[in-house]
């Protein structure tokens, strides 16, 4: 009898501890909107949302078209910023249970569960972007239908069609965010590792389903812009990889292309920053033959995404042709921008290569005021006319919470190290290990592959491998104990 009250007397306290977490969370929240009414305005990534959801939603050369078509869903209904800013606090929130409630059943455990949601919760880059108009809250909230869902179809006896919408969630998280486009693989993995009943035709219906989402983006984008592409702009995103090492006389740049070449030395050159968002780089001067007279810094940002919708296939040609003749330097930077999420200080010789972990989200942060007017007025030209209002001490306060409690680089590399002796020494706890952090991990890897490294995009993977941590905990207790854990089903 003892042992059958225990873990209800333990499932009891991890829920009442959850409950804990759920109003300290809602605190926070109620915080960061009276010290910052109603949105942020530093993220100048924010503002071309709102100009692409009131138009043409596969126009953005930046972004892909799920977070803009939201936005204009939304809109039907209410164009007021507060009330979307706290549909992406209820965002966050829900992405916190349901990461609870995946991961409760994945490890048969509700207090190995509340890793992941106390790192929703509480962490102060996680709300930072749920209080701009940005796309991780809703990202991470399909993320974690998803998770649930596979852990419904890793359970004998659940329905095939959770694995299948299992694999349609992580294609609609790709619309939304294109760095869940490998979500898939550990996924797959996951149900293959599991040993459930139909295992096989679980991963192929999961995968399946993905390819069938991400062909209809693929499809949509062919017949509107002729050209079947699930990311925007991505020949001038590759350029802007490329660029920072190509050297023309060991490749025969593609016709057209020669302007490209560089002679400034691989160690002074710029970032991807650079090439995609600086009229002065090699691409936009090329391929940008009109006029430059001074431009307000609203014209610049009309004029740098004007350009990269144009030349997309040439600027493609010539960084696939340097990778191709260059496939060590490629590597080298995608190990080292791989290295940034763990190391940020990592490549200091290379300026405007996205921003580390910290500074992008930083409550202390003040941007310029020609910087926080575009985003405001690109804002304004989607949502109804507001006000910024600023309490300096309520912005202080969370900096030095934010401080203290970030889920940064040492955090996110000892879930990693976590993770890597889980899955050696607890075999029977693989699949969760594997579905967690495998598709957290999984979002690092496409932006820098194919573009740029920000260190903004651990954010929504936080509480992913922080789950994959916690069940990996779990898994080398219970071999200590000699015991075999198994999930609930």
């Amino acid at each position: 009898m003892r042992g059958l009250v225990a873990p209800q007397v333990d499932g009891r306290r991890a829920l009442c501890a959850l409950a804990a977490l759920l109003l300290a969370g809602v605190a926070l929240r109620a915080l960061v909107m009276a010290s910052w009414w109603p949105v942020t305005l530093e993220t100048v990534d924010s503002w071309p949302y709102a100009h692409y959801a009131r138009g043409d939603l596969l126009a953005s050369p930046q972004h892909p078209p799920g977070y803009s078509t939201l936005l204009a869903a939304v809109g039907v209904l209410t164009r007021s910023v507060p009330v979307f800013v706290l549909l992406q606090f209820a965002a966050g929130i829900g992405s916190a249970l349901l990461l609870f409630a995946a991961t409760r059943r994945l490890a048969g455990s509700a207090a190995v569960a509340l890793a992941p949601a106390a790192v929703v919760l509480l962490g102060p880059d996680q709300v930072y972007l749920e209080h701009s108009i940005m796309s991780e809250a809703v990202f991470l909230l399909v993320v974690a239908l998803a998770l649930y869902s596979a852990a419904r179809a890793l359970a004998d006896g659940s329905s095939m069609w959770w694995a299948a919408a299992t694999g349609l969630l992580c294609g609609v998280a790709t619309v939304i965010r294109t760095a869940g486009v490998l979500m898939i693989v550990p996924v797959a993995a996951a149900i293959l590792l599991s040993g459930v009943a139909g295992r096989g035709r679980r991963a192929l219906a999961a995968t399946g389903a993905t390819l069938a989402a991400l062909g209809a983006l693929a499809t949509v984008q062919a017949v509107e812009k002729g050209r079947p592409q699930l990311a925007p702009s991505p020949g001038w995103h590759l350029y802007s990889h490329a660029a920072q090492y190509a050297d023309c006389q060991r490749f025969d740049p593609p016709a057209g292309t020669e302007a490209l070449c560089e002679d400034t030395p691989r160690h002074r050159r710029l970032g991807s920053d650079h090439y995609l968002w600086d009229l002065g780089s090699p691409g936009h001067t090329h391929f940008d033959t009109g006029d430059r007279p001074t431009l307000t810094p609203e014209e610049t940002g009309a004029r740098l995404h004007a350009n990269l919708q144009r030349n997309d296939s040439e600027l493609g040609a010539f960084a696939r042709a340097a990778i191709l003749a260059q496939p060590l330097d490629y590597v080298t930077t995608v190990a080292r921008d791989l290295l940034r999420y763990l190391v940020p200080g990592v490549r200091r010789d290379v300026r405007n290569v996205g921003a580390d972990l910290s500074p992008a989200l930083d409550f202390a942060r003040v941007s310029p005021p020609e910087t926080t007017t575009v985003v405001h007025r690109g804002l304004i030209a989607f949502f109804d006319p507001f006000a910024v209002y600023h309490r300096r001490a309520g912005t202080e306060l969370l900096a030095r919470y934010q401080s203290v409690f970030r889920f940064g680089a040492t955090a996110l590399m000892l879930c990693l190290l976590l993770i890597v002796v889980g899955l050696a020494a607890a075999p029977a706890r693989r699949s969760a290990i594997v579905l967690l952090g495998g598709s957290g991990l999984s979002m690092l890897v496409p932006p820098v592959v194919a573009g740029t490294y920000s260190g903004r995009y651990s954010v929504p993977a936080a509480g992913l491998v922080a789950g994959a941590a916690a069940v990996a905990i779990l898994g080398l207790l219970e071999r200590r104990r000699g015991t075999s854990g198994t999930a609930p089903p």
